[in-house]
């Protein structure tokens, strides 16, 4: 969705997904793979894995599906907006 900026420049709305979403994304990467997307191991859990932004955020990444990983908690807080 575009809307103009006070200087007239047109900027777009970033998508934020709901916690719901997120769960199903999550659960769907967990059938695809039980593998930290960072360091490759084995994930204890699902509900003890963490969902990673491939690109962070705050590095222009989007809140989608295609830019998210599962990861170890440890993993993901370690890289922080690091990784690329």
């Amino acid at each position: 969705m575009n809307l103009v900026n006070s200087m007239g420049r047109a900027r777009v709305e970033k998508l934020i997904l709901t916690k719901t979403q997120k769960r199903h994304i999550k659960q769907r990467l967990w059938a695809a793979s039980k593998k930290c997307g960072i360091c490759g191991k084995d994930l204890p859990g699902l509900k003890r894995s963490t969902l990673d932004h491939i690109l962070p955020l705050g590095k222009g990444g989007e809140d989608t599906e295609e830019n998210l990983q599962l990861a170890h908690w440890k993993c993901n807080n370690v890289k922080g907006d690091d990784h690329e």
